[in-house]
């Protein structure tokens, strides 16, 4: 396992920086973060030195915008196919199939701040420790619109989802389907 897989990407808040991504496939890549992703935002911070997204409409104009991309038997210790820390994105119709994770986020891990939209996502066969498909740690924030997540597997927490929330009282995850 190589520290980076096939992109990684830094942005600094208010550099009014992006990336777009289309029709592209990441396959069988290897990271120790983020196999095939990895991602972060260096936010400013406050006199106590808590992290803020203080005048970033963060998914008006996110960091990443993502289009019709495949992710495909990446591996990871975290984020087995992509890991956002801090970062604003826009995910549209991605498929996340048979990656893995050592530890927690087969497919996708959110951390740090990170808030992301996920529109006509498709989370199938991932495999992790806790999250098989999406970990969404504390502080983050997770819109998954119209989205399949199908025989995802974890051997403890969330085959599916998990969300830890251990120190904020309201953590706002929000998954919206047809009914």
């Amino acid at each position: 396992s190589s520290d980076l897989g096939a992109l990684s990407l830094s942005f600094l808040q208010f550099r009014d920086t992006r990336c777009a991504i289309s029709n592209v496939m990441f396959v069988e890549n290897d990271a120790a973060t983020g196999g095939a992703l990895f991602a972060e935002f260096y936010l400013y911070v406050d006199i106590k030195m808590e992290q803020t997204h203080f005048g970033d409409q963060s998914l008006e104009n996110p960091s990443i915008q993502m289009n019709h991309t495949t992710f495909s038997g990446n591996s990871a210790v975290t984020g087995g196919a992509m890991e956002l820390n801090g970062v604003p994105a826009l995910l549209r119709n991605i498929s996340m199939e048979h990656n893995r994770a050592e530890d927690v986020g087969g497919a996708l891990a959110l951390v740090g701040l990170s808030v992301v939209q996920v529109v006509g996502g498709r989370f199938h066969g991932n495999e992790a420790k806790s999250g098989g498909a999406l970990m969404v740690r504390e502080r983050c924030v997770m819109h998954c619109i119209g989205c399949e997540i199908t025989n995802n597997r974890a051997t403890e927490n969330g085959g599916g989802v998990c969300i830890v929330c251990l120190f904020v009282e309201k953590q706002p995850v929000v998954f919206e389907c047809d009914a």
